[in-house]
C-alpha cells in the first residue's frame, strides 16, 4: 500500500498524518492533490474508515491525499486544550506538507462536519487552495453544541446513567468520551461557517443530506465572498451518527467526491 504515516510541526506541536501515494503518474491523474480534514470527537471516530476509503479512491485516481489529525486529537501531540484558531492552523500547515510531498500547485481540502468549517476557515489563509469540498458542514458552532450536548444527554439515558444539568453541564463538556475544554466551547459558540475570509475565487461542492428548511444563510453568504457553490443532496448514511463497530462506507457520497475533484476545471 503507498500509505507514510509521518509527524510534522504546527506551532508547538506535532502531528500525526497519512501520505498516500497516487497508484499511478499522477500527471495523468486530477489537477488537484487532497487534504482530508476530519470532524472531531465520537464524529471522528464513527468516519475514520470512510475517510480512509476516500483517500484511497483518491490515491487510486492519481491524487496525493494527506490525512491528519489536529493538535490534541487523535495521535497528535497536546494536552487537551485545543482551540478553534490552533486547528486552522493545522490546516494551513497541513496545505504546506502536502505541496512539499507532492510539488502540487493547487490543493483541494475535504471536510467532513466540523472538519469541512475548519477546512473552508484553512483554505482562507492557504492561497494555494482553490477547491473545496464541504461534506456535511456545521451553520454554527452553537447548533453544533446543542446537538453532540444532545447526543450525549441520550446516551447517559440509555445508560440509565445521571444526566448533568445547570452549573455542572456548562463545565468542560464530555461526549461520548471527549472532553471540550471552557475555551474550545467558547470557540465553538462563535463560529459561523458564512464569516470566513476568503478574498479570492473557490471553487466548492457542498454535500447535504436533506435540502435546507429555514433558507441558505451560509451559502448565500458564501457566494457573496467569491465562492463557486455546488450543491448536491445525496440521501446517504450520515456515517458520523453510526455505532463504531458499523463503520459504514457511504460509497455514492465517495464517488462523487472523487468524480468531482478529477474533474478538469
Amino acid at each position: 500500500m503507498n500509505q507514510e504515516p509521518f509527524y510534522f510541526s504546527s506551532g508547538e506541536h506535532r502531528l500525526f498524518a497519512c501520505h498516500h501515494r497516487p497508484r499511478r503518474d499522477a500527471a495523468d491523474g486530477p489537477e488537484h492533490h487532497v487534504v482530508v480534514c476530519n470532524p472531531i470527537g465520537h464524529e471522528y471516530i464513527r468516519a475514520h474508515r470512510a475517510l480512509r476509503q476516500l483517500a484511497i479512491r483518491l490515491a487510486n485516481a492519481g491524487c496525493h491525499v494527506l490525512r491528519f489529525d489536529y493538535a490534541c486529537c487523535g495521535d497528535s501531540s497536546g494536552d487537551g486544550q485545543a482551540t478553534i484558531a490552533q486547528w486552522i492552523a493545522d490546516v494551513e500547515q497541513a496545505v504546506i506538507q502536502l505541496q512539499r510531498r507532492s510539488h502540487a500547485a493547487r490543493v483541494c481540502v475535504v471536510g467532513l462536519r466540523l472538519g469541512a468549517n475548519l477546512a473552508l476557515l484553512g483554505a482562507a489563509r492557504s492561497p494555494a487552495v482553490d477547491r473545496l469540498v464541504l461534506w456535511s458542514p456545521v451553520d454554527t458552532g452553537g447548533a453544533y453544541l446543542d446537538e453532540i450536548r444532545s447526543a450525549h444527554r441520550a446516551h447517559l439515558e440509555a445508560l440509565g446513567e445521571p444526566v448533568p444539568e445547570g452549573a455542572e453541564a456548562e463545565a468542560d463538556l464530555e461526549v461520548l468520551g471527549f472532553q471540550f475544554s471552557p475555551q474550545l466551547i467558547d470557540d465553538l459558540g462563535r463560529l459561523d461557517a458564512s464569516t470566513a475570509a476568503l478574498d479570492r475565487r473557490i471553487d466548492a461542492l457542498r454535500i447535504a443530506h436533506a435540502l435546507p428548511t429555514n433558507g441558505d444563510r451560509v451559502g448565500a453568504r458564501l457566494r457573496d465572498r467569491g465562492v463557486s457553490l455546488e450543491d448536491q443532496v445525496i440521501e446517504g448514511p450520515r456515517i458520523w451518527l453510526a455505532e463504531p463497530y458499523e463503520a459504514i462506507v457511504p460509497h455514492q457520497t465517495l464517488q462523487t467526491v472523487v468524480g468531482w475533484i478529477g474533474g478538469r476545471p
